[in-house]
């Protein structure tokens, strides 16, 4: 019989294979690469070098010079306020940088690059051609909410209304909403009921003095119940039960915890949903307890205003 390789031949075999197979993979490795090299195409990307704005362009120029630079950024990877094409988009006519909103809008290549340029400029500068584009360049009413003209462009914003649903963007809706105009409210409520931005349309309508949000925020909570709203219904059921809509109270108190969990098994924890529902009630007790107290007292339940609670009518 041949003798037994010992245990150093075994691992000094072993060694040898290893060897082979990372000397083998290196080699398929390189082929690969190789072959990629082969068929890469060279690049048709321009240079930002020799892309050259002429004096005193004319909006075309400024377009097609965009353009130019858009495809000469696709694929890069270098974003900050010193590089070039930065530099590039600074080169523009202060009146034409609403052009840059709509780079930005529409997530183009330059859209990080049309950022940086536009952090320096007074925005005063550009109120005036901002304005007068909002008609042509839709996106640029981001631009006029944020520095607050919403007044100057009052006509184009009642106008877009008009068509205005669901879809409208938070900030075409938060220029309608600072116009404070009441002939809109019913617009407002509308879009806000079909919209999935419902939340934050409420949090912007709160700057309205004189309109009914409990009726909207009501109106949110139903919808969102029926499964008509892209948002959960218990994302509204806490606002409606703070303007006094007991249903909405009752499905807070339905999502108490009834029993023991891991939702309460450290002490660090704390359950954010049973503080949220006896912000509104006076009554104190487990879950359970509160479950019970608001089925039997339900028909009886009336809601402070002042003090912002529910309580039984007879106590009231």
């Amino acid at each position: 019989d041949a003798p037994k390789p010992s245990e150093a031949d075994l691992l000094k075999e072993m060694r040898d294979l290893e060897k082979e197979l990372r000397e083998a993979r290196n080699r398929y490795e390189k082929e690969v690469d190789e072959q990629r090299g082969k068929a890469k195409k060279p690049s048709t990307r321009p240079s930002l070098d020799g892309i050259i704005l002429p004096e005193n362009p004319t909006r075309k120029q400024c377009e097609a010079y965009l353009a130019e630079l858009r495809k000469a950024c696709e694929g890069r990877r270098s974003f900050s306020t010193n590089d070039l094409a930065t530099k590039k988009l600074k080169s523009l006519p202060i009146e034409h940088y609403d052009l840059l909103i709509t780079e930005m809008a529409n997530r183009t290549s330059l859209r990080i690059y049309a950022n940086y340029a536009m952090r320096d400029v007074d925005p005063e500068k550009l109120r005036e051609r901002f304005v007068e584009s909002i008609n042509e360049n839709p996106d640029s009413i981001s631009i006029i909410v944020t520095h607050g003209w919403c007044e100057d462009v009052r006509p184009a914003i009642m106008d877009y209304m008009k068509s205005a649903d669901g879809s409208i963007s938070r900030a075409w809706f938060q220029a309608a909403v600072e116009l404070q105009e009441p002939t809109l409210y019913p617009k407002l409520h509308e879009v806000t009921t079909q919209s999935r931005y419902a939340s934050q349309f409420l949090a912007i309508l709160e700057i309205l003095p004189d309109y009914d949000l409990a009726h909207t925020v009501d109106a949110c909570w139903r919808r969102a119940s029926e499964g008509k709203l892209q948002v959960s219904a218990n994302t509204f059921a806490e606002r409606a039960a703070g303007y006094g809509n007991v249903e909405a109270l009752g499905s807070m108190i339905g999502q108490l915890q009834s029993h023991n969990s891991n939702y309460m098994s450290h002490s660090s924890s704390y359950n954010t949903r049973r503080t949220s529902t006896l912000r509104y009630i006076e009554y104190r007790g487990s879950n359970s307890d509160i479950k019970a107290w608001y089925k039997t007292n339900k028909d009886k339940l009336v809601f402070d205003a002042v003090r912002k609670r529910f309580v039984v009518s007879e106590d009231f």
